[in-house]
């Protein structure tokens, strides 16, 4: 199934029996709302000696042959995921374990998207890329261009700590997957050194740079749920600098709200300024995607259903001020979209599904749903099979970065999408 082939978002079916001479009738139609057209019509004349049992199944087969592409739906992400990984591949360096294009960080993020993939679909032609990076990336030396020193970077553990909350998220998401603790282990040592992020500078939270610069959003919300996710598989078994990690979940929480980086819009914002006031007008997807998990997953762990409710404001916030006026997700900087923004909304999407599963909410299926059929369509190169940063279209160019992000919308897709 390729362009062009499937609008199946936002339906509403209907269908008529009555009386036709001495003959049934069965008429059937659905109408596709977001773009005013007729999926299909259909109409079925059937003698009326058919009864029973020979009746139902003739109206069914006839249901079958017109309400068929409905069901194919997520079959149909599916496919344009699989093709999305395809491309993705040709930037992947099997001797670094990295992305070509794309940085570390990134990395992570599109190894979680390759994850999620599996997970989703069980297809396992992955396993062994994934693994690779785990093992390649795990201990390695970086240059330091700036002084010409030579270090060892291990555990993925680097000189910024929202990095390390996106290798940490990763390796938790994979032990999920895999059952090897190795992975958690993992993940354990890295937020074990997250954590000396924390300082009273501004009231609490983590510095975004070693060791002691800016105290940002992201990585204050990679930690809130790197910390509630660990205290989900390991039941706060021991204390790193005195708390638990549903304590540090908590306190990070606490802190973060209190510092008012939620706005009155229940937009997030991107940090703190030199005076620890938060810095107004910077709305980046990626914000108000991973506080939805982080919110979602720890008001369950504490048993607070309020912080679902602010996790909604936040989502509905974003769909309703992040996006183009067809309502197709947008980043603030777009155009103009740098290596680091073009996974931004990716991300956003990735944790908007997580959000889903846990509310049900419609509103954002149908959001997700138009979303990765509109990138299908509008910011992919149909020659290369790249996918852009503007999911509006045009494209724009192809890299890892913007490759995962169309990745993690499919995914989002399938994962919000009955078979």
């Amino acid at each position: 199934m390729k362009n062009g082939r499937r609008a199946y978002i936002n339906i509403y079916g209907y269908s008529i029996h009555s009386r036709y001479g001495q003959n049934d009738l069965t008429l059937s139609w659905c109408f596709f709302v977001q773009e005013m057209k007729f999926l299909y019509f259909g109409a079925m004349i059937y003698p009326r000696k058919i009864t029973g049992f020979r009746k139902a199944v003739l109206i069914f087969s006839f249901y079958s042959l017109i309400v068929f592409p409905l069901s194919a739906q997520k079959k149909a992400f599916e496919q344009d995921a699989k093709s999305t990984i395809e491309t993705l591949q040709k930037w992947y360096d099997p001797e670094t374990g990295l992305y070509k294009t794309t940085g570390w960080w990134n990395t992570a993020n599109a190894i979680t998207a390759l994850i999620d993939y599996t997970r989703l679909t069980g297809d396992s032609s992955y396993l062994h890329l994934i693994k690779n990076t785990f093992k390649k990336c795990e201990s390695f030396s970086v240059h330091d261009q700036q002084n010409g020193q030579v270090h060892i970077v291990q555990n993925f553990i680097n000189d910024y700590y929202d990095d390390e909350g996106w290798w940490a998220l990763a390796w938790i998401d994979f032990y999920d997957l895999t059952h090897e603790k190795k992975y958690l282990h993992t993940a354990q040592i890295i937020f074990s050194d997250m954590v000396k992020g924390w300082s009273d500078e501004c009231g609490g939270g983590l510095y975004w740079e070693k060791p002691d610069h800016g105290k940002n959003s992201i990585e204050n919300e990679l930690f809130i749920l790197t910390a509630v996710r660990l205290h989900d598989r390991i039941k706060d078994t021991a204390f790193i600098s005195g708390k638990t990690c549903l304590q540090w979940a908590v306190a990070d929480w606490n802190w973060f709200n209190q510092m008012h980086l939620i706005n009155h819009q229940f937009l997030v914002e991107d940090g703190l300024d030199k005076n620890c006031m938060a810095k107004h007008g910077y709305h980046f997807t990626y914000n108000q995607g991973v506080l939805l998990s982080g919110l979602i997953e720890l008001g369950e762990a504490i048993k607070d259903d309020s912080l679902s409710q602010i996790a909604l404001k936040i989502a509905h916030s974003a769909m309703q001020y992040l996006v183009y006026p067809d309502g197709i997700l947008r980043e603030p900087t777009e155009p103009h979209c740098n290596a680091d923004a073009v996974q931004f909304k990716g991300i956003f999407m990735r944790h908007l599904a997580n959000l889903y599963s846990k509310t049900h909410d419609v509103s954002i299926q149908k959001f997700i749903q138009r979303n990765a059929t509109h990138l299908w369509s509008h910011a992919r190169d149909k020659k290369t099979n790249e996918t852009g940063c503007i999911w509006n279209g045009p494209f724009d160019k192809g890299d890892a970065g913007r490759q995962s992000a169309a990745l993690d919308a499919l995914n989002a897709a399938m994962s919000v999408t009955s078979d």
